[in-house]
């Protein structure tokens, strides 16, 4: 399933995370290269591995942050850790296209 379709069946983000709206749509703005990203998650099986990663932690933040007392340390760590994987997701784009 490519990160489209899991982020898709994650559903629209809440309004009020960051400068996000609830009609946009988190993959192109976490990653505006989508297509570039959809091939390299089928050439490369890490990047595939770091888009499930980053889709489990965005659905772990949504639940937190939709508890009637979110726990704020469990969700900074949550997004730290979502973003140390869009990291190695990037260095593997660019990795790619070093490659290429």
């Amino acid at each position: 399933m490519s990160y489209r379709a899991r982020a898709a069946a994650l559903g629209p983000r809440p309004c009020g995370e960051g400068n996000k709206t609830n009609n946009e749509d988190p993959v192109t703005h976490d990653f505006p290269n989508v297509r570039e990203e959809e091939a390299l998650e089928l050439a490369d099986p890490r990047f595939s591995a770091l888009v499930a990663k980053h889709a489990e932690l965005e659905h772990e933040i949504d639940l937190e942050n939709h508890r009637p007392m979110p726990d704020t340390l469990h969700l900074t760590e949550l997004k730290r850790q979502k973003l140390r994987v869009k990291e190695e997701m990037e260095r593997l784009a660019e990795d790619g296209h070093r490659h290429h």
